[in-house]
């Protein structure tokens, strides 16, 4: 189902997509998606591999391949059992969403993949983390993880939320912190003008590309 604000789809929530099919795929390339905007934000060689990433996806038409590696299975694997987990501790109503969109000056998009939605206007984020990493966090105080930041921020630019609670789960552990976190309208600014910047660096690099072939 699609999602319209005003008289353009500047925001589309796919929540019949099942994340991690062929739709969701589909609907994924050659767009930067939040998961990565922690990415675009870092001046680096990660950056340039991800928007050569990108740049195949959209010259191949095809999604391009993934690693999964074991901390990825073991989300996948503990991912139900975290939702359950969060719904009945916090009595929240989490709607399951496949893919947001959201369409950028330009006519293009960038993604999200939230774990959930609670109500119009908040986000859930599952990240499981193995016990001897969580204890170190809970030591550490209650801060929130700062290395999801631009996931967290960028989902609510993305699906135009205010609010996102971030739950560090793994299974079996006594406690699963949660983090609440607000927009921030500054660092949102911020980030939205880098991937607006890496877009056109992206498409650029595609057209290069392309007047390279025979």
């Amino acid at each position: 189902m699609k999602q319209e604000q005003a008289h353009q789809p500047i925001v589309e929530v796919y929540d019949d997509v099942e994340q991690g099919s062929e739709a969701w795929f589909s609907l994924r390339r050659g767009i930067p998606t939040a998961s990565c905007f922690s990415l675009i934000l870092a001046a680096g060689a990660g950056r340039d591999k991800y928007r050569r990433r990108l740049a195949g996806e959209i010259l191949s038409g095809l999604p391009a391949e993934t690693f999964s590696n074991h901390a990825m299975q073991r989300g996948k694997d503990m991912e139900a059992e975290a939702f359950d987990y969060y719904a009945n501790r916090h009595f929240a109503t989490v709607r399951r969403v496949g893919f947001i969109r959201r369409r950028l000056p330009n006519g293009r998009w960038v993604g999200a993949s939230p774990d959930g939605l609670i109500g119009h206007h908040k986000g859930l984020e599952i990240k499981t983390m193995q016990p001897d990493l969580l204890i170190e966090r809970l030591e550490g105080g209650t801060t929130m993880p700062s290395e999801h930041r631009a996931q967290v921020q960028g989902l609510m630019w993305v699906a135009d939320l205010d609010e996102v609670d971030l739950l560090l789960f793994y299974s079996g552990m006594p406690i699963a912190p949660k983090y609440n976190i607000k927009r921030d309208e500054t660092y949102i600014k911020t980030l939205s003008n880098a991937i607006e910047v890496f877009d056109f660096e992206l498409h650029k690099l595609v057209e290069k590309i392309k007047k390279m072939s025979p």
